[in-house]
């Protein structure tokens, strides 16, 4: 992943869903497993800041990678809310090099990558054909 994300213009958008889709990772990729005990709101997946750093206290097991990464944005967005910054969709964000800014984009965010993914036939992007089943411990 670092290749996609070395640059401001990450392409992650197609680059995620893209790499997924080719063979083998495609045929083999057969259960998903979202460790969200802990997790990055800003500047992840290696955010170096401590104060992005949050404990949902979740996890998540699927066989479907898109309807695991459609949920887990939502908890990003929820944390990144009750943080009170702009929104990952948000395409108004004043460019800068500030990573400790969350309100400022170092990198183009670009979280739609995970609708194009289920364009690809990777997986349901769609929340409401999405099926939740929820076990506390």
């Amino acid at each position: 992943m670092d290749r996609s994300h070395r640059f401001r213009q990450t392409h992650t958008y197609s680059f995620v869903g893209r790499l997924a889709a080719v063979e083998p990772v495609r045929s083999r990729t057969v259960l998903q497993i979202m460790d969200g005990l802990r997790g990055v709101w800003h500047g992840g997946p290696f955010a170096l800041n401590p104060r992005f750093i949050f404990f949902p206290k979740q996890m998540m097991f699927g066989t479907d990678p898109v309807a695991i990464d459609r949920l887990l944005l939502d908890v990003i967005e929820t944390k990144r809310k009750a943080e009170g910054v702009v929104s990952l969709w948000d395409r108004n964000v004043p460019e800068g090099k500030d990573r400790n800014d969350p309100n400022v984009s170092v990198y183009i965010r670009e979280p739609g990558h995970i609708d194009y993914a289920s364009t690809l036939g990777l997986g349901v992007a769609d929340l409401a054909k999405i099926r939740v089943e929820e076990i506390a411990v």
